[in-house]
């Protein structure tokens, strides 16, 4: 059963007295009916503890109750050790009498799961015992009201929401009872009327923007919305009860809330207590006072306070960032290569056909980065250089690749936050909120160079300043705080959370106590819990390489000769063993089909030197006394697309040794 409290007002005898004959077997008939529900266990007492006025009443109960119903006569007010779920019998002869018992009752009636009967004997106000029994959440109240000359007793009770009324105390016609038996249903549903159901009624939220969980923001009408986990909770919920949310952010510099032990309250949680809201809803430390004086629901969501570190990113050049991945050998090894390459076309004047026959910088420019083939020498010698040259390059680019990933994903050196002794040994200054000193480390922590105070209003304000200074200061937050701000911020700072867990508090939405409404939310907040609501959103926010700035515990790897020798040392005898795979199987093929593929193999190197120099040609203007073809440059890539798009040029090619690069001679 909940642990919000029920109770249940029975009042008779409204300016007349009920029948001696109807009271007491209507209460017989209400206690057999619902016996189980208060565990067999009824607190029976009168003004000032005394029921001797009341003994035709008393002595039914004791003749008609069940052996296994047990009586306690000392007033709800005085007990000590009692059943939550029991039966509280109430008989009060005057409305002063009821407001003097009513504040012991308010007093009392913390986590009370039981029931309430209230027997009046006299003349009483129906309106102001009903909003005595509203003011602390009491809504399933019933009376018994004489009918006059027809005889029998009416049941009458209130909703407080209604699809004509919101928040009304007005009385509701439940049944009758006549000689003690009552209409079909009365009592079955007597302790069963939990509220449901708003009938679209406004429920007033005290909250504020907490991201990741909540935010409130504005929608086009200027109303106050919410966004997040959290409001779309509410939203869910509101549809199931049919209500609208009315939002109210609280003001003053603690928004959260405190009670105090002097009566006073702030925040979120004294705009509820105070009946300026129904409820609130997000993460608080459950302390004595807030229980005592707050019904929450089920926690939805649970997470704990750590001190939080703000740790500046390592300053790297973009020159630094470009050479770090390769050992600086492998860069004198680069530079000797391509510089050579260089000297060997200006020394020799080695003739080139192509793209950039006039442009051998920007040839080896393209062979270096991976563009597409850049012209080829004419020579055998020069064009197995070339080939050596391209090799070359393929290696160092794919390594580079593999070695800037390991730099990526490198483990950063960072000072030891695992625990706050170690923090502290570090030289970190904690800053804390007044209430969280209050509550975590007023005996633990003292107020010296090490600690610092701040507001709820100054927190965010602190947290700039700090990433402008770059000063060595802790933070307490959640890591889901933490997360969300790393994540919307990931060049700024990385905040790392410390190790050490400080406490843990609980998500939950908090109503005033005895709130009537807290059943339906702790059912329809079960719901969403089991289909994975919650964790869902867990699961998509709490990225851990938004937390700290560790993604691989190895080293990274520079790339050296060593690595690169090995490398190509393993591709060249790969390659020689796959030419000897080949021979083998072209030596036991017949002699005339190995002529044929020789022949066929030299007509294809000499259709693609052929398909290379024709790429470089392009038609010029025709003048008027002769014809004439110049290299120049043909910006596409095909020779087939230069064959198409030449209608008198170029050279007969058979059409099955088209290619669509001229890379294919490698």
């Amino acid at each position: 059963m909940s642990p919000i409290p029920l109770a249940f007002l029975i009042v008779s005898c409204f300016v007349t007295s009920i029948s001696i004959n109807d009271l007491p077997q209507c209460i017989v008939n209400l206690i057999y009916r619902n016996e189980a529900k208060f565990a067999y266990q009824i607190n029976l007492f009168g003004p000032n503890g005394s029921t001797g006025s009341n003994s035709d009443l008393l002595e039914a109960v004791f003749l008609a109750k069940d052996p296994r119903i047990t009586v306690n006569l000392v007033p709800y007010g005085e007990l000590r050790d009692f059943n939550h779920r029991q039966l509280v019998i109430w008989i009060v002869n005057t409305m002063q009498s009821f407001e003097e018992g009513f504040k012991g009752v308010m007093e009392k009636n913390v986590e009370f799961r039981g029931h309430f009967v209230l027997v009046l004997r006299g003349d009483f106000i129906w309106q102001a015992i009903l909003h005595h029994f509203w003011e602390i959440g009491v809504t399933n109240v019933i009376m018994f009201v004489e009918e006059g000359s027809e005889g029998g007793v009416s049941v009458v009770g209130y909703e407080p929401f209604q699809e004509d009324c919101c928040r009304c105390v007005g009385p509701k016609v439940i049944g009758r009872c006549v000689a003690g038996v009552c209409d079909e249903g009365v009592f079955e549903a007597l302790f069963d009327n939990y509220v449901r159901k708003l009938h679209g009624c406004p429920l007033r939220i005290a909250t504020f923007t907490r991201l990741p969980f909540i935010e409130v923001v504005e929608d086009r009408k200027r109303r106050l919305v919410l966004r997040g986990v959290e409001g779309d909770m509410l939203t869910i919920i509101s549809r199931r009860m049919n209500f609208s949310i009315q939002v109210r952010v609280p003001t003053g510099e603690d928004i959260w809330g405190h009670v105090y032990p002097n009566g006073s309250r702030t925040g979120a949680v004294g705009m509820v207590l105070d009946n300026k809201v129904d409820g609130t809803i997000g993460g608080f430390i459950p302390y004595p006072l807030l229980i005592q004086r707050n019904s929450a629901s089920i926690a939805y969501y649970m997470t704990d306070f750590v001190f939080v570190v703000p740790e500046e990113l390592a300053k790297m050049s973009s020159l630094s960032q470009f050479s770090k991945p390769l050992g600086t050998w492998i860069w004198i090894g680069m530079a000797v290569v391509v510089g050579t390459a260089y000297l060997v076309i200006l020394i020799f004047s080695c003739p080139l056909v192509g793209y950039f026959n006039h442009s051998p910088a920007l040839t080896l420019y393209r062979t270096t980065i991976g563009d597409s083939l850049p012209s080829l020498p004419t020579g055998n010698f020069f064009r197995f250089l070339m080939f050596m040259l391209l090799y070359f390059n393929l290696i160092i680019r794919e390594s580079y690749k593999c070695s800037m990933v390991s730099h990526l994903t490198e483990k950063r050196h960072l000072v030891d936050i695992s625990t706050l002794q170690a923090m502290i040994a570090e030289g970190y200054r904690f800053a804390i909120t007044y209430p969280l000193y209050d509550l975590l480390f007023k005996d633990t922590l003292k107020l010296d160079g090490t600690v610092i105070l701040l507001k709820d209003e100054e927190y965010s304000r602190g947290l700039v300043q700090i990433i402008r200074e770059r000063r060595r200061i802790a933070l307490i937050s959640i890591p889901e705080e933490i997360v969300d701000f790393n994540h919307q911020h990931p060049k700024w700072v990385n905040f790392r959370v410390c190790g050490e867990s400080l406490m843990r508090f609980h998500f939950s939405v908090y109503f005033r106590r005895s709130s009537p409404m807290v059943p339906e939310f702790n059912r329809l907040i079960q719901r969403m819990l089991s289909g994975g609501m919650i964790a869902k959103w867990h699961s998509s926010l709490m990225n851990r390489r938004y937390q700290t700035t560790t993604l691989n515990n190895e080293p990274p790897t520079v790339l050296t000769n060593g690595h690169l020798f090995s490398g190509t040392s393993d591709h060249v005898m790969e390659t020689v063993e796959l030419f000897k795979i080949l021979g083998k199987r072209v030596t036991k093929l017949p002699i005339p089909q190995q002529e044929e593929i020789i022949e066929a193999v030299l007509g294809m190197l000499d259709l693609t030197e052929q398909m290379n120099k024709s790429s470089a040609l392009v038609p010029c203007q025709q003048s008027d006394h002769q014809q004439q073809w110049e290299p120049a440059f043909n910006l596409t890539k095909s020779v087939s697309s230069f064959v198409l798009t030449n209608c008198d040029g170029g050279f007969q090619l058979n059409a099955a040794t088209l290619t669509s690069s001229p890379s294919d001679i490698v």
